[in-house]
This record gives structure tokens, C-alpha cells and sequence, in this order.
């Protein structure tokens, strides 16, 4: 740190800000300039936001404003009493934005961070910094581009972090590393001691965990004595712009990160939907094979039981009368398909008995079978006249009888009409 004599001469020599960095040589602390990792919180939100999820609670001004009046603050609002986007946007707050939220989004934006931390005991310490950081000249240099032309994003600088809330002091110094500094006796009092707030400019650089995810570590950059803060807007942003300066390669290395977690977050959602794809598609073919394994497992349980019922209806089958018997009636049956088959029956058998032996010997199922005379007075359906013989059905001792198949089937296409006439001739009803 630069001592306070130092500060004392550099200020009257008017090179003010930028020698008051800290850079090495003589001081009276250590320059804290190293890149350590913070804690778990922050790494979590910053692989959430790399990942693509996870949103930060925005101040609606509400802090901000509470700040402001505590100071005596001229806030930039406009006719509706609004701060301006890129007033809000750049100025967060302890008490509505954790450190470690502010760290992942200084890293997910390509911005440096400005830290202020102090208790809200340091009322006169905060009196002259926190306006300065809440001034029109700091929020300007905050939205800047950072490499100027040479820059290809429209990222910012910074963002303004101020500890308004004593509980979050210690946890700051923590996560940043942070020792506190040496506490100086005030002048009100002989008794009292006032510990110095911390104005720093931390590095949010991208890290790799042992376990292989994206994490965000703090690295202080520059930090100001703060025996006392910059004394104006100018003196402050010419020790910010003095670091901005001499960590142009950071800044562009922030960006080439963000680059890199936009594609890498890209990669890994484009991986995730395939992922899910292939994952909604095996399940449907596995459905479908289950489907078809399932359907033919009940074909094979139904042709089953109908190879057991043929046998069945196979012996039930009354005997075929002898050629030219007495009460025997000889049927006829067309197919279709052109196929033809006759049986004599004895005439008191049941008429369901036709279809027992349709089934048996042509496997078409009794209850898909229509049969109709081949002029097409009458039609006979398996159990619609399950009392009735076939002599109490009509048919006599020769009858042909056309073969149907019902619920619309392919086979029960329709027959040759110049051929119904021979038939009708040689068979009667």
C-alpha cells in the first residue's frame, strides 16, 4: 500500500490517481495480487450461468436509492423518476446482490469489478467515496468499451459493487481474501478507532475445477489505500482507467472466456436436446417392440386356441352320409376366390354344423362367415338360428350356397354373375 505521506505528495503534485495503484515498490503492506479461488457459492453461479441457467436478482433502484439519500447522492432519474438503464445496471448493491453473484456476472459480462467495503460506521470515509463511485463520471466509465476500437462485443468495463449492509463486511473480505486494514484512531475521539474502508478492482477470471466444471475466481488486481478515498469523481477514474490500462489483456481475455461460454454453453444444450432425442426415440422403438412383441404373442395365444377349437369342432362333426342316402342334403359352397367344396350333411343337422366344417377345413373363423344363396333371397350367419336344421332352414337335398366373409374383407369379393346361373341350374333352393 502506499504510505500516507506518499499519498499526501502525490495528490499536491497533481498525478493524483493513477500512483496511487498499487504496483509494488515502497509501500507499508503487501500487494495483494494473486489469483485465488473463491468459494463454492460462486462457483456454483457461475457454472449456472455458463450453463445457461440461473437468473440474478435485478435492484429496481430501491438500494440504490436508499444509498443515495444516506449520502446525499444526485441520482441521474428522468421525468418518471426512473434511473437510467445503464445507471441501475451498473451499480450493485450487498443487499440485493451477493459478492458471489456479482463475480458471476462480472465474469458472464466480460467486466472488471469495482469493490467498495466498509462498515456504515465510516461515515465520513463513505461520504466522499461513494458519491464519487455513484457519480456520472464513474457510470460512464463503467458502460465504456474497454479495448475501444479494437473491441468486437459491445461488452462494458465494470460493474460497482458497495457493501450497504454491515453483515455482508466480513464475508466480503473472505470471499476476496482480503485482510482487513490497519484501524486508525479517529480525530473526533481519542477512544475511538475507525477501521478504513477497501476500494479494490478484482479480475472475475474463468477456472477449471478438479472435477472438471467452469468456475469464476476473484483476483484483486489493484486495491486503494483509502487514507482517505479518492477525494473526486477524476481523481477516482483516473486510478480506475490507469488499471484498465495496464490490464487491457485481461479485459480481452475476459471476453475471449465469454466467447467461449456462449459456444460452450451452446455445444452443451445442442448436446443435451440430442441427448433427449435419442432418448424420446429409444423409448419409442422400445414401445413399438413391446407393441409388436405383445401382438404377436396374442396371435400365437389365438391361433392356439383356435387350432384346439378346430380339433374340437372336428369331432363334433356329424358323419357324412353315404352317396344318394336317404335325408341326406349335399352342399355347395364358392369361395370368392373361385374356390369350390361340397359335403353331404344329414338333413337334420344343425345348419351351424355347415359352419363348423367351413372352419375346420378352410381355417376361416364361423363367426366372420356369411353364407347366401346364389340368387341372394337369403343369407345365413353362424348363430342366428342355432335350433334350426338344415332341412328346417330350407335348404334341400342339392344347395349351393355363396361364401361371404364379413366386416368388409378382401375375400369376400364379389362373384362372376354369368356363372350364378349355371350354378342355380344344377343346384336349387
Amino acid at each position: 500500500f502506499v504510505t500516507r505521506r506518499q499519498s499526501i505528495r502525490l495528490r499536491r503534485s497533481n498525478i493524483g490517481s493513477s500512483s496511487m495503484t498499487v504496483v509494488g515498490g515502497e509501500s507499508s503492506g503487501d500487494t495483494d495480487d494473486t489469483d485465488e479461488a473463491g468459494g463454492s457459492s460462486c462457483a456454483a453461479a457461475a457454472l449456472l450461468q455458463i450453463r445457461g441457467g440461473g437468473t440474478i436478482s435485478n435492484d429496481s433502484g430501491g438500494s440504490i436509492r436508499r444509498l443515495a439519500k444516506r449520502y446525499g447522492v444526485d441520482l441521474p432519474t428522468n421525468e418518471l423518476d426512473e434511473l437510467p438503464s445503464k445507471f441501475a445496471s451498473a451499480v450493485l448493491t450487498s443487499s440485493t446482490t451477493s459478492l458471489a453473484e456479482a463475480m458471476q456476472r462480472s465474469n458472464a459480462d466480460a467486466r472488471f469489478l469495482v469493490v467498495y467495503i466498509s462498515r456504515q460506521g465510516s461515515s465520513k470515509a463513505n461520504g466522499v467515496a461513494i458519491p464519487n463511485l455513484m457519480s456520472r463520471e464513474m457510470i460512464k466509465l463503467a458502460n465504456r468499451r474497454p479495448l475501444g476500437k479494437k473491441q468486437n462485443s459491445d461488452t462494458s468495463s465494470y460493474y460497482i459493487w458497495i457493501v450497504d449492509d454491515d453483515g455482508d463486511y466480513d464475508s466480503a473480505l473472505k470471499r476476496l481474501k482480503i485482510k482487513p486494514p490497519a484501524k486508525r484512531k479517529s480525530k473526533s475521539s481519542s477512544s475511538k478507532s475507525v477501521t478504513p474502508p477497501i476500494l479494490a478492482i478484482v479480475y472475475p477470471s474463468t477456472s477449471v475445477s478438479s472435477s472438471g466444471k467452469l468456475t469464476v475466481t476473484p483476483s484483486v488486481l489493484s486495491q486503494h489505500h483509502c487514507q482517505p478515498p479518492p477525494g473526486s469523481p477524476d481523481v477516482l477514474t483516473s486510478w480506475i482507467n490507469a488499471t484498465r490500462k495496464r490490464h487491457l489483456r485481461d479485459f480481452a481475455k475476459l471476453q475471449h472466456d465469454r466467447r467461449e461460454a456462449v459456444l460452450h454453453r451452446e455445444r452443451t444444450e445442442g448436446y443435451r436436446a440430442s441427448v433427449e432425442e435419442d432418448a424420446v426415440r429409444e423409448a419409442q422403438e422400445r414401445a413399438e417392440a413391446e407393441r409388436r412383441r405383445q401382438a404377436e404373442e396374442e396371435e400365437e395365444r389365438r391361433r392356439e386356441e383356435l387350432e384346439a377349437r378346430r380339433e374340437v369342432l372336428r369331432e363334433s362333426l356329424p358323419e357324412e352320409p353315404e352317396p344318394g342316402a336317404a335325408g341326406a342334403s349335399t352342399i355347395a359352397l364358392r369361395f370368392a376366390d373361385g374356390t369350390r367344396d361340397q359335403r353331404r350333411f344329414p338333413s337334420d343337422a344343425p345348419i351351424d354344423s355347415i359352419f363348423d366344417w367351413i372352419d375346420v377345413e378352410h381355417e376361416i373363423e364361423r363367426e366372420r362367415l356369411e353364407l347366401g344363396t346364389m340368387n341372394g333371397s337369403r343369407t345365413f350367419v353362424h348363430g342366428a338360428g342355432e335350433a334350426s336344421t338344415i332341412e328346417g332352414a330350407g335348404l334341400g337335398r342339392m344347395t349351393a350356397l355363396r361364401v361371404g366373409i364379413v366386416e368388409g374383407s378382401s375375400e369376400d369379393a364379389g362373384e362372376d354373375d354369368e356363372t350364378e346361373g349355371d350354378e342355380s341350374e344344377e343346384y336349387s333352393d
